[in-house]
């Protein structure tokens, strides 16, 4: 169960109504504490998952401790006392999945949290921006409570090598199969210690994105006896280079291979096109790999479903060679955005790629003509369509409102298309789009909303409507307003000028 913060007049009668059925229950940043205190006191006697995002006034992360829950998600726990009163509550020792992330850890609450059986059953652990650094961690490997560990997540924080190495060495932390160490701060030293620990082992996804590395941490993860079962590693935003593809391609197993922003070339795409026999997921965008993307479609299998290609300087001739393969037929999630394809390119994804479900195309140079393509072409699984600074105007806008084959359309981006005036036809007019519920349409230079006072709004699910930075006049906002005041959701609707 969610809540909107609009909602917080509603809330206690909404749970107390689902009490007896609650599972979970996520709760909207920094409620007063009189509503988390009356809401505490219901009796949830299924509650198993909570999240309390904006924990920092007093000891409001206390408030639930009396539920038996598995899963609890606490942010912004700014207190030595709150990390206390958390770990002395008897109730939570059962907790398989605990993230305190966005907090303000110390040497101090690491201890208290490390010398707590809290962490006796937990088999997820997340603490994501906690200002953890390498004496931290050094404590927190030292607790013998982490043996169940599974999942671990310390993502932007201020680990260095040797954090890494207490990391590595540490013996309760055998069974780790998900480590994510995304934004911090060690280098290729602490990547040698990782690669030769023992320890390590078991670890199937490794997440060292946006840290300080260079090729030599590729050669270092790839020739590491014990790092053998790994199927995703994201090394997003280091400075690896073209070379190091040659190293990742020994891990035949991946499944999932994220390269964004390592300087990647066209020969680094033969040698993945040659490598990988069970990618799911492929991400090389912000690389500029130009025509050696046509490379890919070379890769040995069909098992692609996830393929981003965005910021990659792709010429058409690569979506020709792509769009007539069969190794990115069952591609679900395809970007291609920043690569200026223009309409003959969405031409030719439009007439192959029917499984697609999620299309991102900003900056695509993009006109009516090409949205023409995307309406006519086999795309009738389409969920999700970005099509954020183009030039599809509106005539672009009449054939996505008229559109027979976007009946699963539930997320559409129109930002920053300047030639869309006329938004009406999209809220009002068509019967096509039955399911969209998210709608983001901002600074385009929209001055119409309605056509006519009689209309009724036609998309029954709609939840989400962004139209800021627009020129429409108030009293077009106005008549708007009153058509949906009569959804039968809530609707979130931006307006800012």
């Amino acid at each position: 169960m969610y809540i909107k913060k609009e909602n917080i007049h509603l809330l206690y009668e909404h749970i107390n109504v689902l009490k007896c059925s609650l599972t979970s229950l996520s709760l909207p940043r920094l409620l007063p504490r009189d509503v988390l205190e009356k809401i505490s006191e219901i009796e949830m006697e299924h509650l198993t998952q909570l999240m309390i995002d904006g924990c920092e006034m007093n000891l409001d992360c206390t408030l639930f401790c009396k539920f038996k829950l598995k899963q609890l998600r606490l942010t912004e726990i700014i207190t030595v006392e709150a990390f206390s009163a958390l770990a002395k509550n008897e109730n939570l020792y059962n907790l398989t999945s605990l993230d305190l992330s966005i907090s303000q850890s110390t040497v101090e609450s690491i201890e208290i949290l490390s010398n707590s059986l809290i962490f006796s059953n937990l088999t997820c652990l997340i603490m994501e921006h906690n200002h953890i650094d390498d004496e931290m961690v050094k404590i927190l490997t030292k607790c013998k409570y982490l043996s169940k560990i599974r999942k671990l997540n310390l993502f932007a924080n201020d680990i260095g090598n040797v954090g890494l190495l207490h990391i590595s060495s540490c013996e309760y932390l055998r069974q780790l199969n998900h480590l994510d160490l995304r934004r911090n701060s060690f280098t290729d030293i602490g990547i040698g210690y990782l690669s030769n620990s023992s320890n390590m082992q078991n670890l199937e996804y490794l997440d060292l994105s946006r840290n300080v590395l260079s090729g030599d941490s590729a050669i270092l993860l790839s020739n590491s006896q014990y790092l053998t079962n790994i199927k995703s590693i994201n090394l997003t935003s280091n400075s690896l280079g073209y070379s190091c593809v040659k190293e990742i391609s020994k891990f035949k197993q991946l499944e999932e291979l994220k390269l964004c922003n390592n300087d990647l070339n066209q020969e680094s795409m033969e040698i993945i096109s040659k490598s990988f026999t069970k990618l799911k997921v492929l991400d090389l965008s912000d690389n500029p790999i130009m025509e050696g993307a046509s490379h890919l479609q070379n890769l040995p299998n069909s098992n692609l479903i996830h393929l981003d290609l965005s910021l990659c300087k792709l010429p058409i001739k690569c979506i020709v060679d792509l769009s007539m393969s069969d190794s990115i037929l069952n591609v679900k999630k395809l970007y291609l955005g920043f690569n200026q394809i223009g309409d003959e390119g969405v031409m030719l994804i439009s007439s192959s790629l029917y499984n697609l479900t999620h299309l991102f195309l900003p900056f695509s140079n993009i006109t009516s003509r090409g949205v023409k393509y995307l309406c006519d072409g086999v795309l009738d699984r389409i969920e999700l369509l970005d099509l954020a600074n183009n030039m599809i105007g509106n005539e672009g806008l009449t054939y996505i409102s008229q559109c027979n084959n976007f009946s699963y359309l539930e997320y559409l981006y129109l930002d920053i298309n300047i030639l869309i005036s006329d938004l009406s036809e999209l809220l009002f007019v068509n019967g096509n789009l039955q399911n969209l519920k998210h709608i983001s349409a901002r600074k385009c230079m929209i001055v119409k909303l309605i056509e006519k006072s009689d209309e009724n709004i036609s998309l029954p699910l709609l939840e989400f409507l962004d139209i800021s930075k627009n020129k429409f006049e108030k009293s077009e906002l106005s008549k708007l307003m009153k058509k949906t005041s009569i959804l039968p959701c809530t609707l979130s609707l931006v307006i800012l000028y």
